[in-house]
């Protein structure tokens, strides 16, 4: 007996680690179909009555960790935060392994396991929890996620869309219903959820229904018809009702009660209460409408049990209006009062449970926006004072590293400054000193040579008159010649500098002799030194002199040096 046990148990486990093996580091997409399988069948994670769940989502991270497959490891974390998520007592759900669950798989770039988290709170947060505004909070974050991923990556984009989409057109919300549910028509149906797509198909044609557009209606409708598979037969019948009510509202009765006989009879088939229900009314009504009160009437009678079974109050919107004029068609004023008060009450009913859910809706809104503009200032605040000190240390930084910059560049720069002034002086003392000398040399050698022509001069006048040609000659000789006078211009120009310039601009009339006069007399020349250093007499240097007097309107008290000093 204990080898049956034994065998029977390994033959168990041998079958449960064989699907995981077939799941062993796959894609998302390629495992899919197994995780279906895993979660409805072997998981049963909605039946509240199947109590082994934790030690199946043991099992499955235990493998995943024995295979090294982090994907398994991170699918049985997401499985036992959707379970702590259905288990919470009543309303409150419990989401901290969850939102553990998504903050892990962001950080580490698990786009998948997030976006399929996020959908699964916003779905629990609306069907358990009631609480729609964070459901519309995760169904607008799963859909941010899953943009990011391709469509082969990830083939539950639709589902996503048809989350939200369905969201916005329950609250009437159909601008963004719309864009949402057209845009989950885009997408491949994932596999074994094909409906999905005529869910879509079907929100589309009914807002195309109420809005009037029966044309754009019919189009979304046909859609489920042609496209919806033998697995999925009931939203044919759902989509023949709604067929059958757009030609109930153009007036075509024939046409409509083809398309409703059509959904009645898939409803009895599948046991669809609100598929028979509804096909059953729009019927009677037609009856009604065409004067056919018995067959109305049989209709309304066999319609009750399955209205009451389904439990909906568009059905009973439906019913009592119906009892209501049926009633009163056959003089039964009584009956025909006491069913419109009823279909009033199920109308107020209807509008009180859908306005009691917008209120919930509104004030989870504003709480949740109260909350997240104190969040928001909060962070706000905090991130200024952050900011406005990064800013001033940055700030303090800045200056400090430009104040030391500008610094070191201005002592860099006085430092070169410096030291090319200090070049600059060292050359200009050495050009002027050399200059001074040359200068010197070249002015004692004028005068050396001047005082040998006065002696040549004085011997010759003490021979005789007949060296006066000679004598004459001498005097004209000129000991300063032109390039000579280039020379000692050159050398005076770099011991008195811009003399020469500053005495052409304030006397421009003077003659280049005259010139010659003022360099030599600032050399403190006397006349016959000058005399012979210019090869004239002494009585020219005096004309000369008479002659500047007049062109400078110098007094005659006044001494020419004073003149030639202020140059």
């Amino acid at each position: 007996m204990r080898i049956v046990f034994t065998t029977l148990f390994i033959l168990i486990n041998c079958v449960a680690y064989a699907q995981y093996e077939n799941m062993l580091n796959k894609s998302f997409a390629e495992k899919r179909p197994l995780l279906v399988e895993f979660y409805e069948n072997k998981l049963k994670i909605h039946i509240d009555s199947f109590s082994d769940k934790k030690n199946i989502i043991e099992e499955l991270r235990a493998f995943g960790k024995t295979h090294k497959d982090k994907s398994l490891v991170a699918e049985a974390t997401l499985a036992e935060a959707w379970l702590q998520l259905l288990e919470s007592p009543g309303k409150n759900l419990q989401t901290g392994l969850m939102q553990d669950f998504v903050k892990a798989s962001l950080k580490s770039k698990d786009y998948i396991s997030a976006t399929r988290a996020y959908r699964t709170l916003g779905d629990l947060y609306w069907q358990k929890a009631e609480n729609y505004q964070l459901a519309f909070v995760n169904y607008l974050k799963n859909i941010e996620i899953s943009k990011l991923l391709t469509e082969e990556e990830y083939p539950e984009k639709m589902v996503d869309y048809a989350s939200i989409g369905y969201a916005f057109y329950f609250f009437k919300e159909y601008p963004q219903a719309i864009i949402y549910l057209k845009e989950g028509l885009k997408h491949k149906p994932p596999y074994k959820l094909a409906r999905v797509q005529s869910d879509l198909r079907n929100s589309l044609g009914l807002y195309y229904q109420t809005s009037g557009n029966l044309d754009s209606s019919d189009f979304y409708f046909n859609e489920i018809l042609v496209n919806e598979t033998v697995l999925h037969q009931q939203w044919k019948g759902i989509a023949n009702v709604s067929l059958g009510y757009n030609q109930f509202l153009r007036g075509d009765y024939e046409k409509a009660i083809d398309f409703l006989r059509q959904s009645m009879a898939t409803g009895l088939r599948y046991n669809d209460y609100d598929l028979v229900g509804m096909s059953m009314l729009h019927l009677a009504n037609i009856y009604l409408k065409q004067n056919k009160i018995a067959e109305s009437e049989r209709l309304a009678i066999e319609v009750r049990p399955y209205v009451q079974r389904s439990k909906k109050f568009e059905l009973y919107e439906l019913l009592y209006p119906l009892l209501s004029k049926l009633y009163s068609a056959k003089g039964d004023l009584k009956n025909g009062r006491l069913y419109l008060d009823s279909s009033l009450w199920a109308k107020d009913s209807s509008e009180r449970k859908f306005s009691s859910m917008q209120l919930a809706r509104a004030q989870q809104k504003i709480k949740s926006e109260q909350q997240q503009f104190k969040l928001a200032k909060l962070e706000d605040e905090k991130a200024d004072k952050i900011w406005q000190r990064n800013v001033l240390i940055g700030f303090l930084i800045f200056l400090s590293a430009m104040a030391l910059y500008i610094y070191k560049l201005i002592k860099r720069k006085h430092k070169q400054e410096q030291l090319l002034k200090d070049l600059y002086l060292d050359k200009k003392e050495k050009e002027l000193t050399a200059a001074e000398k040359h200068l010197k040399s070249f002015t004692v050698n004028l005068q050396e040579k001047s005082r040998l022509l006065e002696e040549l001069e004085t011997q010759l006048e003490l021979k005789g008159h007949e060296d006066e040609k000679l004598i004459e000659q001498l005097q004209q000789s000129t000991l300063l010649t032109d390039e000579q006078w280039n020379e000692f211009r050159l050398l005076f120009d770099q011991v008195h500098s811009g003399y020469l310039v500053r005495l052409k601009e304030k006397l421009p009339e003077l003659t280049p002799g005259e010139i010659r006069y003022m360099a030599l007399a600032k050399l403190h020349f006397n006349n016959k030194e000058m005399a012979a250093a210019l090869g004239i007499s002494q009585q020219t240097v005096r004309v000369t002199v008479h002659r500047l007097r007049k062109k400078l309107h110098f007094p005659e008290e006044g001494t020419l040096t004073d003149l030639i000093d202020s140059i």
